[in-house]
């Protein structure tokens, strides 16, 4: 095959959480009447207002929050917390597109406020709006930069986004901080192998394919790894490995096939060539190899 092996699209998997927002909770001494009580006596205080919506919302009661906090707003329009606690109360009843509106409000007054990019990246990432995730996060990692989980989430932003060199960094970051992660070490070789750096990506995909040994992709990818840094020997075993697993996985036979020409084994070359094109007839690259064979 040609010199830059032929593999798949790179699986980009992208876990979007589900849980509600957090909300802070009011004083355990405080409940909900007691700010209803205080609200009642003071209906022109920002303070009883705000606390009022805390409260309803860890409560779980979040459109009464939404209507005591809104409230508050209107009593202090420049309060950046009102703000995005009414993010958060968007966010827990899921109307992320709402949620949004009021966090970019709330980093208007509070413009260097990491939480608020927190909520705001996490109701970006529900609706799927990833691109618009990498400032927030970009901001978060600056500020923290002992914090692994916003290091591996931008990397796997970009690594979704197909910006691999982009996200090269980020996830060495992140496994540098939190060596155990096998979803950074998995991205990280996509992201090597995907720029052509196919040395650098053996030993994370060799660490993701150690710790996730079901899944056929990730063998498939550190053959690929291993054949373009000609060690085609280490190549052929990853991609015996990614058809045991996926039997009808055309591209890991015909991969195999190159190995085994490549380390003089022409009869299994040949026949993994035809079981390629045996699944998958259209592999131009594979007929040109095996016709080659079978012509010496």
């Amino acid at each position: 095959m040609l010199k830059s092996l032929q593999y798949l699209p790179l699986l980009l998997s992208f876990g979007v959480g589900v849980a509600s927002a957090q909300v802070a909770e009011p004083p355990p001494a405080f409940s909900v009447e007691h700010f209803e009580d205080e609200v009642a006596n003071h209906p022109q205080d920002f303070d009883p207002q705000f606390n009022l919506g805390v409260a309803y919302a860890s409560a779980g009661r979040y459109e009464d929050a939404v209507k005591s906090l809104n409230h508050a707003a209107q009593l202090n329009p420049q309060s950046a917390k009102v703000q995005n606690f009414l993010g958060l109360v968007h966010a827990s009843l899921r109307r992320f597109n709402l949620s949004i509106i009021y966090f970019e409000k709330a980093l208007g007054l509070e413009p260097n406020s990491v939480e608020v990019r927190m909520n705001l990246v996490r109701s970006y990432e529900h609706l799927g709006l990833y691109e618009e995730m990498i400032e927030p996060l970009r901001f978060i990692v600056s500020s923290q930069p002992d914090d692994p989980h916003y290091f591996s989430k931008l990397g796997s932003v970009y690594h979704r986004l197909g910006k691999f060199k982009e996200a090269v960094d980020p996830l060495k970051k992140a496994l540098l901080l939190n060596s155990g992660s096998v979803e950074d070490s998995k991205n990280l070789g996509e992201a090597l192998l995907a720029e052509g750096r196919y040395e650098e990506a053996i030993h994370p995909l060799k660490k993701a394919s150690l710790q996730m040994p079901e899944m056929a992709e990730t063998h498939y990818n550190l053959g690929t790894a291993y054949a373009n840094s000609n060690l085609c020997k280490e190549g052929a075993r990853s991609f015996a490995q990614a058809i045991q697993l996926s039997p009808d996985f055309a591209e890991a036979h015909a991969n195999l096939g190159w190995c085994n020409e490549k380390l003089g084994d022409k009869n299994q070359a040949i026949r993994n060539y035809r079981n390629a094109l045996r699944i998958k007839p259209d592999l131009e690259q594979v007929k040109r190899n095996l016709n080659l064979l079978l012509e010496k």
